[in-house]
């Protein structure tokens, strides 16, 4: 059995005939600091004490040897799942136990949404496996790599050898530390494979100098498929990308839009080839007339007494490949001091959508208290509206380009509509 650490992982490596164990199970047990503590019967039942000692440990890593994924245990009092806070009044230490339970090692997001990660199912790889750098455990015919974050086995500071040992209490309703971190006396390795134990004495490391790690820095060397992409890149093309647009014009007038401010003004393309813009098919607009030329210039004539919404879709082609198809928004306001008619499904027109700072909010009646809620993707309020007249301009400043609902509550009518706000850049 041999132990290294480096500035990624604690590595183990174990030396034997992979083959002839092939149906068991391994089981490694890690002693991450002070000798007494810890658990002495692994998550199996099985117990790590020998005639002349009692072995103990915080971790434990099951790995069956013909299957696909190891998973990692920890002892319960050692478990930060479900620790949010720096600051909070909590023990989060070793133990020594021999009751025999575990947890296994899991992480959950601190978000809207409390979503529980099983971090610690680890995937396995043999030798041949061109991914087996990304797993955590690689079975060869004469042994087993195993690499381990230092995070998942709750090493504070790896380069100091100082590991989790946190202890708080409440005095005067003010949280006090007692530890946050305690220095470790190294790693002691202990194996459990087809009824037998073996045990390392601790491992131990120098602690890494800064200073030496900057002025001696770990050389970088390029694969080869980095000088086959660079001299072969040319021959990829990445299909362009295309924004969905939105305008406005009066009913009765003439939409003439120039190719600085038209339909390819938000569009791209990655590898930088000329884009132009055209309709498919049978595609176009259903109540006015018009004209798109590959420039991404336009002009629209919208039918006589048409107020609403129009709507065509385009796509760009770069001379080797097609975008998806772009929707494009016309919205036909009537003249001042006409009756607002909207078009449309929804009873509340927004525009512009896409936008960026302010938004339009019209209606079909006139709007008396009625209730805009605005969220982002994950449900979470960011901001609140009441909304009256028939137009209402609303000015989102600071928010962060990206999707957000606007949920509007007028009496017992509820509508959803989804808002896309770009970056000011754009």
């Amino acid at each position: 059995i041999k132990a290294c650490a480096d500035f990624d992982f604690f590595r183990i490596r174990t030396y034997f005939r992979t083959e002839d164990y092939s149906s068991d199970t391994l089981w490694i047990a890690l002693d991450t600091y002070q000798q007494a503590l810890g658990e002495s019967i692994l998550p199996n039942g099985r117990s790590i004490g020998m005639e002349s000692d009692t072995l103990r440990a915080e971790f434990a890593l099951m790995i069956p040897l013909n299957g696909n994924q190891a998973t990692l245990f920890v002892i319960p009092s050692y478990d930060i799942f479900d620790v949010k806070e720096r600051v909070r009044l909590d023990t989060v230490v070793s133990m020594s136990l021999d009751a025999g339970e575990w947890n296994i090692v899991r992480w959950q997001t601190n978000y809207f949404y409390h979503v529980t990660q099983y971090i610690g199912k680890l995937n396995i790889s043999t030798s041949e496996d061109p991914y087996q750098f990304l797993n955590a455990v690689t079975v060869f015919n004469d042994s087993l790599e195993i690499r381990l974050p230092w995070t998942l086995i709750n090493y504070y500071a790896p380069n100091k050898r100082r590991v989790l040992h946190y202890q708080t209490y409440l005095e005067n309703d003010e949280i006090k530390f007692i530890s946050t971190d305690s220095l470790s006396d190294g790693i002691a390795v202990t194996l459990s494979l087809a009824g037998d134990l073996y045990q390392t004495s601790r491992f131990t490391w120098q602690e890494w100098e800064y200073d030496r790690i900057a002025q001696n820095p770990p050389l970088e060397r390029k694969k080869q498929s980095y000088f086959y992409m660079k001299e072969h890149l040319h021959a990829f093309n990445n299909v362009p990308i295309g924004r969905a647009d939105s305008f406005l014009t009066l009913r009765g007038s003439v939409l003439d839009v120039d190719q600085s401010s038209g339909l390819l003004a938000n569009d791209f393309d990655i590898d930088g080839n000329v884009m132009y813009a055209n309709l498919s098919f049978g595609n176009g607009t259903s109540d006015g007339q018009l004209f798109l030329h590959p420039d991404g210039s336009f002009q629209y004539i919208p039918d006589q007494n048409f107020t609403g919404r129009d709507y065509f879709m385009y796509y760009l082609d770069d001379g080797k490949d097609y975008s998806s198809l772009i929707p494009v928004n016309i919205y036909v306001e009537p003249h001042t001091g006409d009756q607002p008619e909207i078009a449309g499904e929804g009873y509340f027109l927004i525009f512009p959508n896409p936008g960026k700072e302010q938004f339009s909010v019209r209606s079909q009646e006139y709007m008396s208290g009625v209730q805009l809620n605005i969220l982002d993707v994950s449900g979470r309020l960011i901001e609140q509206f009441c909304l009256d007249g028939y137009i209402t301009d609303i000015y989102l400043e600071n928010y962060n380009p990206g999707i957000y609902l606007f949920n509007f509550i007028s009496g017992n009518r509820t509508e959803n509509q989804k808002v896309i706000i770009e970056p000011m850049g754009k």
